[in-house]
Parts: structure tokens; C-alpha cells; sequence
């Protein structure tokens, strides 16, 4: 492979690249992800916290060991994060209830 000369960024102070961008300006126009708050520890506390008080019987099917600590309704359509907003479900009845819902890309406006 021929080797690509670095070449300058038209932001003043960054450093001289090689490939499609200046990673330095990618990073600063990256939008935060949807995903981001599923990842956080807040979620987690939340998430482990519901967990323990269901015993992991899924709420739909009954099923031992459910593992998905789901929003009744999506917070991209205005969900909250209490525990009245939020189930327990097993990997089948998460899978059925994603399935109806659609993607959850169409809510983000």
C-alpha cells in the first residue's frame, strides 16, 4: 500500500492526520448515542435494583431467569425511569415486545 502523505485540518491547534478525517473534529461533532444512557451506571443501579425485586420471574410469561428490565413505554416516547414504567422480561417476550413495537429509531425526532 502507497504510503498517504498527513495532511492539515482547517481547525487551528490540531494535529496533522492520516485517513478520511481529523479524528480531533469527529469526536467533537459526534452526537451522544441513544445507547449511551443503557451504559451508564445510573441505568445499571436502576436496572440491578428492579431486577432484585422481581426475583427474575419474567412479567409477561412467568418464566424463571428474565434478564431485561424493559420500559413500558420507551423513554424516546416520553418514558420515565420509574419502576411503575418498567417490567421484567425474559429474552423471548423482550424479542416479541421490540418486535411489536418497531424500531425504535422511528420515535427519535
Amino acid at each position: 500500500m502507497p504510503y498517504a502523505p498527513p495532511r492539515l485540518c482547517h481547525v487551528t491547534g490540531h494535529p496533522p492526520f492520516t485517513g478520511k478525517g481529523c479524528p480531533l473534529c469527529a469526536a467533537a461533532y459526534r452526537k451522544p448515542t441513544h445507547n449511551a444512557f443503557y451504559h451508564s451506571g445510573t441505568w445499571r443501579r436502576i436496572a440491578d435494583t428492579y431486577r432484585a425485586s422481581r426475583a427474575g420471574i419474567c412479567e409477561e410469561c412467568g418464566a424463571p431467569h428474565a434478564s431485561h428490565v424493559d420500559h413500558k413505554v420507551p423513554r424516546a416516547r416520553g418514558g420515565s425511569d420509574d419502576p411503575s414504567n418498567l417490567q421484567l422480561l425474559c429474552t423471548v417476550c423482550h424479542g416479541r415486545k421490540s418486535a411489536r413495537e418497531g424500531s425504535r429509531w422511528s420515535a427519535r425526532g
